[in-house]
């Protein structure tokens, strides 16, 4: 799993390796505090994040599929 580019002003990409089938996954974005500000499902292993509703700073993501965790980590909105 890659998050290009990051930081970010605008948009975001989450690319999952083309061997990994995604069925019922999504994204899930949290503030500093823990508090989740958004979620983006998805079937592709392209994920695009637009930042809209989202202030400057530093987030952490979670990607789930079929209910299992599959990456996670921090991203950053100029």
């Amino acid at each position: 799993v890659s998050l290009y580019p990051n930081p970010f002003t605008d948009e975001t990409t989450i690319s999952v390796g083309k061997t990994v089938k995604l069925d019922n996954a999504s994204v899930h974005i949290y503030d500093m505090i823990g508090n989740e500000v958004k979620v983006v499902a998805t079937t592709s292993n392209e994920i695009k994040i637009d930042r809209k509703g989202l202030a400057g700073g530093m987030y952490f993501y979670k990607l789930i599929n079929n209910n299992q965790q599959i990456a996670s980590g921090k991203l950053m909105i100029k």
